[in-house]
């Protein structure tokens, strides 16, 4: 099943909205995703989701750092 650029961001929006600053949480799904759908570049869309993502610019949230972690926990 191939996975296009529009539901992917839906998709990592839907993850970000249920798991919100739960790094741990989202770096399962994303380990997930990387498993069974390897075709597509989750970290990089993560990324740039996660940047734009308003409750994390308004939380002060560490976005790269925040990033880097779930990166780290998905890829072990």
């Amino acid at each position: 099943m191939a996975i296009n650029a529009g539901d992917r961001d839906k998709l990592l929006q839907a993850v970000l909205s249920a798991f919100g600053e739960d790094y741990q949480g989202v770096a399962k799904v994303i380990r997930y995703l990387v498993a069974n759908f390897g075709t597509v570049a989750w970290m990089t869309s993560l990324r740039v989701q996660a940047a734009a993502w308003v409750p994390f610019q308004q939380s002060g949230l560490s976005i790269t750092w925040w990033c880097d972690e779930v990166q780290r926990l998905s890829s072990g």
